[in-house]
């Protein structure tokens, strides 16, 4: 090879490793380069992200189908924020009511109202009282076994697509409704409450008719069971039984009195370390046992105390897991959680 060949040679060589350098830092290193993904955002395998702040289990959505998906993460590494289901917390200070805090938050009053079992929007609220602001006004409702988007839009008043169309709730990809997540109804309201009578006995057949002269029955005896329920105090039920939920919320304003659903003997009464706050449970030696939680201060009742059906046992509150005053009132059946709306009418 020639002197002048050589050096050409040389260069060319010089000009091919430079060219092959630049491309690889200019490129992040060929090799390791993901392909270029067929569809849109990555390929059809896909990690699926959970909203932790819904308050419920991670859900999925189905395989890419062509459709915009929001909420996961690629596998080519190309994430998509996940919009959220957040709900803020407001505490409120001395003199305000649930009015003053619809005006700062720019919520509803109504919103405020369902989202923290509440009725009454101009009653000063205790001062420290924590607030469940929700993202937007409607409902925030956890779901049950059995429910739909069809039958969450007819129970609350809106159209389907309001509820798939809310972003943060992950419907919009067709994902399904999961058990225990919390789903918001933009633009929802509460169902008309049913109320609820006067602290009346169950009567499966109706009244029976009553005689002139005939003598009023006795008052019922302090420990012992008569074998029915009375309504433990006067609301609203704002929560049924379901799963995920022990028993009915009956809301009301503070210090409603509460008393015993039927007599027996006192096995609970103070603090409730798991959610319910103030709280007493009744024995009524019959296999049932009634709890009644988030009183307002120490219970009236005290451990081993006999009580009579109708006697007082405290006053309605929100100690404990409360967002508002109301009565968690539990039956069991031998150690079993049961519908109070089987013993309850």
């Amino acid at each position: 090879m020639t002197p002048r060949r050589s050096r050409l040679s040389a260069r060319l060589t010089h000009a091919v490793v430079l060219a092959v350098t630049v491309a690889v830092v200019a490129g992040g290193g060929f090799w390791n380069r993901a392909p270029v993904p067929s569809q849109p955002g990555g390929s059809d395998v896909m990690r699926y992200a959970s909203v932790a702040s819904a308050g419920g289990p991670d859900f999925s959505i189905p395989a890419f189908g062509g459709v915009g998906l929001s909420g996961y993460l690629s596998a080519a590494g190309v994430s998509v924020t996940v919009p959220q289901l957040e709900v803020a917390t407001y505490v409120t200070v001395e003199g305000q009511t649930v009015a003053d805090v619809a005006r700062e938050t720019g919520r509803t009053v109504e919103t405020l109202l369902a989202a923290n079992n509440l009725m009454d929007a101009e009653s000063e609220l205790p001062a420290g009282t924590s607030l469940r602001v929700l993202p937007t006004d409607g409902i925030l409702h956890t779901v049950v076994e059995g429910d739909t988007v069809e039958s969450l839009a007819a129970t609350y008043g809106v159209e389907p697509s309001a509820i798939r169309d809310y972003l943060p709730n992950g419907l919009s990809a067709g994902a399904p409704l999961v058990v225990g997540r919390d789903v918001m109804i933009p633009g929802g309201t509460r169902p008309a409450p049913l109320p609820i009578p006067s602290r009346v006995a169950v009567a499966p057949h109706g009244p029976t008719p009553i005689e002139p002269g005939t003598p009023a029955p006795e008052a019922p005896e302090e420990g012992v069971a008569t074998g029915s329920f009375i309504w433990p105090t006067e609301g609203i039920i704002t929560q049924y039984f379901h799963e995920g939920h022990s028993g009915w919320d009956i809301a009301n304003q503070i210090y409603t009195p509460l008393y015993a659903a039927d007599g027996g003997v006192v096995t609970f009464a103070g603090w409730n370390d798991y959610g319910l706050g103030y709280a007493v449970s009744i024995d009524h030696g019959n296999g049932f046992v009634t709890w009644y939680g988030h009183l307002a201060e120490e219970p009236a009742v005290s451990v081993g105390q006999p009580v009579a059906q109708g006697d007082y046992i405290g006053p309605m509150g929100s100690t404990g897991y409360s967002t508002g005053p109301h009565l968690h009132f539990i039956i069991e059946l031998d150690g079993v959680y049961q519908d109070p709306a089987l013993y309850l009418h």
